[in-house]
């Protein structure tokens, strides 16, 4: 019987034994609105990766004791990252902005989506920086399990910064959505 979506992850450990796990995706998980908190990261070249995916439970924790959902990597010149679960996108007008990949962050698959549908939502696409001082119209992280969430406040040394989009990236959440379904349904595209 079809009980929705699984997730599924294939880890190796440091002995080299591989692991299968799964779960089900709840329905109300896809595209929620999310919570966030900035933590301070690293910022020597290819470093944030490893520290991101190697303190993976300590992150997800982190969230935990800050009641917030994801928490967001910061460099210590105030430049925004990615999440410790998602790739990091912001809105300024028609520009859809998301850091430059480099060897900091992972570049995701549903990243690499959101960038080829953004000409789908009239939207120009920038990849640069996202300072978190900067006045964004919204933040909104994108993964494999969330699609894309948008980002309703973040944390920042005791101020809570909050984003009012939201009608706007609802429709485009339907619409991503669909977008994502009509490439589960057609022939592996290669990135």
């Amino acid at each position: 019987r079809d009980k929705g979506d699984c997730a599924l992850r294939y880890s190796l450990t440091q002995h080299g034994q591989a692991t299968l796990t799964w779960r089900f995706i709840k329905p109300d998980y896809i595209n929620t609105d999310l919570t966030t908190a900035v933590v301070y990261c690293p910022t020597i070249p290819s470093l944030a990766r490893w520290y991101k995916h190697s303190h993976r439970m300590s992150w997800i924790e982190m969230a935990r004791q800050l009641a917030v959902e994801e928490v967001i990597f910061c460099d210590d010149q105030d430049y925004l990252l990615e999440s410790n679960q998602s790739n990091l996108f912001a809105l300024l007008g028609n520009e859809l902005i998301t850091p430059p990949f480099q060897n900091n962050f992972l570049p995701g698959i549903t990243r690499q989506a959101l960038l080829d549908f953004a000409s789908q939502l009239n939207l120009r696409v920038v990849e640069q920086s996202i300072h978190l001082k900067k006045d964004y119209d919204a933040l909104f992280l994108t993964s494999t399990l969330k699609e894309l969430s948008y980002v309703k406040s973040i944390r920042y040394r005791g101020t809570i910064i909050t984003f009012d989009k939201h009608d706007y990236i609802k429709r485009w959440q339907k619409k991503f959505h669909q977008y994502l379904q009509s490439l589960s349904t057609s022939p592996i595209n290669h990135y």
